[in-house]
C-alpha cells in the first residue's frame, strides 16, 4: 500500500527565508490546500455514491442500498484489521529505504501498471457519461468507445508520467490512488475508524520524530524523496536504444510548486490524505442513511431533519435566482448581482453542511488542521507529522456533533449500518 508516505513540508532555497504571510499565500501552500480538499471530497463521494467495487446485487439503486450494504457490510477491512495498516505501512517503508536497490525495476513496474489501472478506474465512469450525454444513450451496457477512450487517457497519463516525471502527472496518478484505496477498504463503524486514524497518527510521530531522534536518519523524508528507477530506460536497453529518461517521482505524495518562488514546493504524503478521506467516506455514508432513517433523529428535537434543511432552502433559494429576475433587468444587474446571489447561496449550504452533516464537520476539521501543520512547519522549519494535526481535527468535530445529538453509540458502533437488511 502506498499510504506509508505521511508527512508535510514546505521546502525553499538557502536564499529565501519568506515571512509567515507569504508562507500561506504563496501558490504552492494555496494550491496544496485546495488540492488536498478536493482529493479527500471526491474520492469520499466516489467511495459512497459511484465505488469501483460494488457487488454487482448493489447495482440497482445507485443512491439507496448501494450505499447501504457496501458502508455496513464490507468484508475488506473490521476492528481486528486496523492494526495491520500500520504495520504493513512500516514494513513497505523499511523495504523500501533498505532494500529499494535489489527491487527497484519491479518496485517501478508495478507502480506503473497499479496507477494505470487505478486511473483507468477512476476515469471510466465520466468517460461514460459525457458518451451517454453527447451521443443521447439510454442507460444500460455502454458501447466499446468508453473503454477505448480511458484506456488511451490512462495510456498517456502513466507514459508522461514515466517520460517527464511532471508533478501535474504525479498528482493525477496519487489521486487515482487515494480514490481506489479509499473505495475499496470501507470503515464498518466510527470506533475502527477512529482506532485506525489513531493508530496511523501513531506510525507517523515515530517515523518523522521519534525514529530521526534515535537512530539520525529520517526513513520518512528519504522514502518520500527518493526517486525511484524509470522502467522505460530497461526496456530501450532490450532494443539498444540510449534514451536520457529520468528518475520518476512515484505518486506516493501530492506535490504543488510555487510560482512565486524559484525551487518552492509544498509536499503533502499520500497518507494524510487517504487516512482522513476514510473516515470522511464513513461520515458521508453515515449521512446518506441517516437521512433517510428518520428515527435516529428523535433523540435530538432541537436538531432538524436533513431532509428538511437541506433541500428547501437551497431549491427556494435557487427558484428565486433563476426566476425572480425582472423583465427589464439592467446588464450590470444580470452580470453581477446574478453570480453574486449564486456565491452567497453556495457559502450557505456551505456553512449548512458543516454545521449540520458529519461529513461536513470532519471536512472543516481537516482543512482547518492542514493550516496549522502549515504554520508548525514554518514555526519549526523542518517537516511535520501531518497526521498529527488531522486525525485530531477529522475526528473530533464529527464524534461532537454525534454526542450532541444523542447519536454516538449509533454512530460510533456503526449499527445502523448493521440493521439494514441485506
Amino acid at each position: 500500500l502506498p499510504i506509508h508516505s505521511s508527512s508535510i513540508t514546505i521546502t525553499y532555497n538557502m536564499i529565501v527565508h519568506p515571512s509567515l504571510l507569504e508562507t500561506f499565500t504563496d501558490s504552492a501552500t494555496v494550491g496544496m490546500f485546495g488540492m488536498a480538499l478536493f482529493v479527500v471530497y471526491y474520492s469520499c463521494n466516489r467511495a459512497v455514491f459511484h465505488p469501483i467495487m460494488s457487488p454487482s446485487q448493489n447495482k440497482r439503486d445507485l443512491h439507496g442500498d448501494t450505499i447501504h450494504k457496501n458502508s455496513g457490510n464490507s468484508k475488506l477491512f473490521g476492528l481486528h484489521s486496523a492494526p495491520l495498516l500500520p504495520l504493513l505501512a512500516s514494513i513497505s517503508l523499511l523495504l523500501l529505504y533498505y532494500l529499494n536497490q535489489y527491487f527497484e525495476f519491479v518496485v517501478s513496474v508495478v507502480l506503473a501498471f497499479t496507477c494505470a489501472i487505478c486511473f483507468f478506474a477512476t476515469l471510466f465512469p465520466h468517460v461514460r457519461r459525457i458518451e451517454k450525454t453527447l451521443l443521447r444513450l439510454p442507460s444500460g451496457p455502454t458501447s466499446f468507445f468508453s473503454p477505448v477512450i480511458t484506456f488511451f487517457c490512462s495510456s498517456f497519463v502513466t507514459s508522461k508520467w514515466l517520460l517527464t516525471s511532471s508533478w501535474v502527472y504525479v498528482d493525477l496518478l496519487a489521486l487515482a490512488l487515494v480514490v481506489f484505496i479509499v473505495s475499496v477498504i470501507r470503515l464498518p463503524s466510527g470506533k475502527s475508524g477512529s482506532i485506525l486514524l489513531v493508530l496511523f497518527l501513531l506510525y507517523d510521530v515515530f517515523w518523522v520524530l521519534l525514529y530521526p531522534l534515535v537512530f539520525h536518519s529520517n526513513v520518512m523524508d528519504n522514502v518520500a524523496d527518493e526517486r525511484i528507477y524509470n522502467p522505460v530506460s530497461s526496456l530501450a536497453k532490450i532494443f539498444s536504444i540510449t534514451l536520457p529518461l529520468p528518475l520518476v517521482s512515484p505518486p506516493i505524495r501530492f506535490e504543488i510548486p510555487s510560482f512565486e518562488v524559484a525551487d518552492a514546493t509544498a509536499v503533502l504524503g499520500l497518507g494524510d490524505v487517504v487516512i482522513p478521506a476514510m473516515f470522511g467516506a464513513y461520515c458521508l455514508a453515515f449521512d446518506s442513511v441517516a437521512s433517510s432513517h428518520t428515527h435516529i433523529h428523535v433523540t435530538s428535537s432541537s436538531t432538524s431533519t436533513p431532509s428538511q434543511t437541506t433541500h428547501s432552502p437551497s431549491s427556494t433559494a435557487l427558484s428565486t435566482v433563476t426566476t425572480a429576475a425582472p423583465s427589464n433587468a439592467s446588464f450590470i444587474t444580470i452580470v453581477l448581482l446574478q453570480p453574486f446571489r449564486r456565491l452567497t447561496l453556495l457559502a450557505r449550504s456551505i456553512v449548512h453542511s458543516v454545521k449540520s452533516s458529519y461529513f461536513g464537520r470532519s471536512l472543516f476539521g481537516y482543512s482547518m488542521s492542514l493550516w496549522v501543520a502549515i504554520f508548525a512547519c514554518k514555526f519549526f522549519g523542518t517537516t511535520q507529522p501531518a497526521l498529527l494535526f488531522a486525525v485530531p481535527g477529522t475526528l473530533i468535530p464529527p464524534l461532537l456533533l454525534a454526542h450532541t445529538r444523542g447519536h454516538f453509540s449509533v454512530f460510533w458502533g456503526g449499527s445502523l449500518f448493521h440493521s439494514l437488511p441485506h
